[in-house]
């Protein structure tokens, strides 16, 4: 804390007669350091309300009020602290939570509010101190809180006689100043930075987390029949390669597989004997709530093998999407090779 020692001419209670009030212009000065420091490379939303950018404080002194107009004078330095500690500042023009369009490059909005002003004579000798207290809360844009902290700037200064209010000005000013440098050496703090890329991070991971579930909720129903194969460890590895790939994509959901219904395997064999029986489709689509089948073959001949897969439609009866490809060497590395053109194609036909 830097005290400023302005020897004055006038005893603060002599300012003011008694019961009057006295407006006090409130003019700090933006300290050199706020200019010098280098931005962190983030982007942030920050929201000024109408208090903040026009408080007027009142302070009892002796027999009479004066009013320091904080917000026309020390908003603009706290907005201009805000705006040098990062690459981009938004303004926002409410508290969180903030629509998906509001300031859509923003994790974090920055809400600073005034908490108390004061300036008070400790004794006759004139010795007078100021002292500006402001809030400042950091917010998700959901609302939710990552922190809040408190900035305090002090100055001091005598007071031996009397000539009007600008020694007041003087400690008010100061008292500001003393905050937005304490403001600004704490936002360059590496911790600070460091919190805020972390909120960034979690923010991305909930956004996908909310879009991987608004998929699940679109997501197709599926029924798996086992895939068929001379090499059933091949084809095994092949059913489950493809499986875990569409399910990761969150467009399908699986509902069984071909050896989870005695039933329903019947159905699917009349299905792949190529049965035109409604009976059939109406096990698969209503005895397991499917909407798909996912049905797969791979037919080797020597060391070669030919992969196929297809998509069905359970209420159609058609295939909506199919994919088919030989392989000179039918080797586990070769098949698991297929499994990612094969999902794109499935893919189209959803």
């Amino acid at each position: 804390m830097r005290i400023g020692r302005f020897m004055l001419l006038g005893l603060l209670g002599s300012l003011l007669l008694a019961g009057c009030q006295m407006s006090v212009a409130v003019r700090p000065t933006t300290p050199p350091q706020v200019r010098s420091s280098p931005p962190a490379a983030e982007v942030v939303a920050a929201h000024y309300s109408p208090d903040f950018r026009t408080r007027v404080h009142p302070v009892q002194e002796g027999p009479g009020t004066y009013l320091f107009d904080l917000g026309r004078g020390g908003a603009p330095l706290i907005q201009e602290v805000v705006q040098a500690r990062f690459t981009r500042v938004i303004e926002v023009g409410h508290v969180p939570p903030l629509e998906a369009h509001e300031a859509p490059e923003a994790q974090v909005v920055l809400v600073p509010s005034w908490k108390d002003f004061t300036v008070h004579q400790r004794d006759a000798s004139g010795a007078t101190d100021g002292q500006a207290v402001l809030e400042l809360a950091l917010l998700r844009r959901d609302g939710s809180p990552v922190w809040t902290r408190t900035f305090i700037g002090q100055a001091s200064g005598i007071v031996v006689g009397g000539e009007g209010i600008g020694p007041l000005t003087g400690i008010a000013n100061e008292a500001l100043e003393q905050l937005a440098t304490s403001l600004n050496a704490q936002l360059a703090q590496p911790e600070v930075v460091a919190t805020l890329g972390e909120v960034r991070q979690q923010s991305a991971a909930r956004a996908q987390a909310a879009q991987a579930g608004a998929l699940r909720q679109q997501a197709r129903r599926l029924y798996v029949h086992p895939f068929a194969g001379a090499d059933a460890g091949l084809a095994g590895q092949l059913q489950g390669e493809v499986v875990a790939r569409l399910l990761s994509s969150n467009r399908v959901v699986v509902l069984a597989t071909g050896a989870q219904g005695a039933s329903v395997d019947e159905a699917i064999q009349q299905v792949n004997r190529e049965s035109t029986s409604t009976e059939a489709w109406v096990a698969i689509g209503k005895g397991k709530g499917a909407e798909l089948m996912l049905s797969g073959q791979l037919a080797t001949a020597g060391a070669a093998c030919t992969v196929k897969v297809e998509l069905t439609d359970l209420h159609t009866r058609l295939v909506t999407a199919s994919f088919f490809r030989p392989l000179e060497s039918c080797t586990p590395v070769a098949v698991s090779g297929l499994v990612e053109p094969a999902v794109q194609a499935l893919l189209g036909g959803l």
